[in-house]
């Protein structure tokens, strides 16, 4: 039997319901993925990245204004920060954090790299900061059977699972919240994990593999001011070409 697809909302939807309707119908007509305020993770969907396509679609102008790659991270944390809700500070703090470690990757393992981009490049270290997944705050994914939504201050989808994670600890929760999340760990069971985190856990609480994904991510990294065809690696030239 096929793996059901996951619906979920993030960022500032207060009516995950009419966001389902309204852009989550027109991500799931082009396949599923990701969306601005919306993802459909279907059993082939791969690791939502800062470079993923759909939850950030700046302006081809302001592109062609950004002509370095601290620029266009500049961007990127931007747009992230505002998907932040207001009523959600340790949520932004555990957003910031995560930017500034993937940010901090000083590149090693990419070959050379002094620090330096001269306008219109786009460095190695640059390139990784957007293979680092993507942290979706207020997140609210579809409990089966149509039965509402359970929340989650932080998800990252890594292409096998969900990681949701609550800030604070599990005994802290309503019965309903309890009823939510236990629906919802039974209608997914492995491809969903849920993480509890003090409340001065960073970045570094979560699991490993969620940081170390993004040195194992398919190349080319490019950030999510590239369009989907330019994302894709260049043809080997043809046998006999000098």
């Amino acid at each position: 039997m096929a793996e059901a697809a996951i619906f979920l909302c993030y960022g500032k939807v207060a009516a995950p319901e009419v966001a389902r309707r309204n852009e989550g119908a027109e991500v799931l007509a082009r396949g599923g993925g990701l969306g601005r305020q919306v993802a459909w993770i279907g059993p082939d969907t791969p690791a939502f990245r800062l470079n993923t396509p759909g939850w950030i679609a700046p302006a081809p102008e302001l592109i062609a204004a950004l002509d370095t790659g601290a620029a266009l991270r500049l961007l990127c944390r931007d747009r992230l920060l505002a998907t932040c809700p207001s009523f959600a500070p340790r949520a932004r703090d555990f957003l910031t954090a995560w930017l500034d470690a993937a940010e901090a990757d000083d590149g090693s393992d990419d070959g050379p790299d002094d620090g330096s981009e001269a306008p219109g490049e786009v460095s190695a270290q640059a390139d990784r900061f957007f293979a680092a997944l993507l942290p979706l705050p207020h997140v609210q994914i579809a409990l089966p059977g149509g039965n509402g939504f359970a929340t989650f201050d932080i998800a990252f989808w890594d292409g096998s699972a969900l990681a949701a994670l609550r800030f604070g600890m599990e005994a802290g929760l309503l019965p309903r919240q309890r009823r939510e999340i236990g629906a919802l760990q039974d209608a997914l069971g492995p491809r969903l994990r849920v993480l509890w985190l003090s409340a001065d856990a960073g970045p570094g609480a979560v699991p490993e593999p969620l940081h170390a994904s993004a040195r194992t991510a398919p190349l080319p990294v490019f950030g999510p001011y590239r369009a989907p065809v330019f994302q894709a690696p260049l043809p080997e030239h043809p046998t006999g070409w000098d």
